[in-house]
């Protein structure tokens, strides 16, 4: 039998990422960034689109918890830092309304023949 239950604001659901924080991923991949780079743009698109999902006219709602673990041969911490390195888990607004750094960047586009 599966389980199945309802995501809402009076019952949230729970995302925890746990990120590689080891020395191979200084590695770099066959794009020449890193994988910590990579990782991090994903997570970053991840998070970006679950806020996506939660905003509505009147703001953020709180359907999701979100926390990040990084582990490594440091052990494991709190992802999250500023504001939202008291704790590991948060409500998807305060994510949203606590970003660490935006970063604005240039998408490449292949242009037709």
């Amino acid at each position: 039998m599966t389980y199945s239950a309802e995501i809402s604001r009076s019952n949230p659901t729970a995302f925890l990422f746990l990120v590689d924080q080891s020395g191979s991923m200084n590695d770099k991949m066959s794009s020449g960034r890193s994988k910590a780079e990579q990782v991090a743009d994903v997570l970053n698109r991840t998070l970006a689109t679950l806020i996506s999902r939660c905003t509505k006219s009147e703001g953020t709602r709180n359907y999701f918890e979100i926390g990040v673990i990084g582990y490594g041969g440091n052990g494991a911490y709190n992802g999250f830092q500023g504001p939202l390195g008291s704790q590991v888990l948060h409500p998807i607004s305060a994510i949203e309304s606590s970003p660490l750094k935006i970063e604005e960047r240039k998408k490449k586009v292949e242009m037709g023949n």
